[in-house]
């Protein structure tokens, strides 16, 4: 295909419009869900503010100035101070990277998890069948704050501790979906 003596590659032109179409789609969807628009604006600006925490945070997390404690918000402390004089806004910034990490390693490490046992107790069948879908019964049967603290409790406090322990929660929930999926 030539056009005014230049050569457009099939590859350049599939990207245009899978660029056109694309945000075609984004502009019907943000028309018919205003607000779905809007929560995704909150979250890509929480991840990108947790990804660039040592850029967007003014002070690091733990930096203490004891004169500028329990400070209302202000231009120099967006969020103001708590009581021991750390800035709040960092604190929140530096809290989102962890709640990200936590959040998505727990949720594929119980996908994985859960997945596996839902596959297995699909594929094999009869009594294996009946014993992992009670041991999941189990689980579900605690409520899901006591279980995560219960394991939180029995494992220690740690950061690997609390993706286990909401890992552990999420298991089952994976593993019938899995098995269904399966049968």
């Amino acid at each position: 295909m030539k056009r005014a003596g230049s050569i457009i590659r099939v590859p350049e032109l599939l990207r245009w419009q899978l660029a056109v179409n694309g945000l075609a789609t984004t502009l019907r969807l943000s028309r018919q869900k205003p607000l779905g628009v809007v929560s995704a604006g909150v979250i890509l600006v929480v991840v990108v503010a947790a990804v660039l925490a040592d850029q967007v945070a003014p002070f690091t997390y733990s930096q203490i100035d004891v004169p500028s404690r329990l400070q209302a918000p202000s231009v120099h402390h967006l969020f103001g101070t708590d009581d021991l004089g750390r800035d709040v806004f960092s604190r929140v910034v530096y809290g989102a990277r962890i709640s990200l990490v936590v959040g998505i390693a727990a949720v594929a490490l119980g996908v994985v998890h859960g997945g596996v046992w839902g596959l297995l107790s699909a594929y094999v069948g009869g009594k294996v069948d009946m014993v992992i879908q009670r041991v999941m019964d189990a689980i579900l049967s605690v409520p899901l704050l006591v279980m995560g603290l219960v394991v939180v409790a029995t494992l220690g406090a740690s950061l690997v501790n609390v993706i286990l322990a909401v890992a552990f929660v999420l298991t089952p929930r994976a593993s019938r979906l899995v098995r269904g999926s399966v049968l």
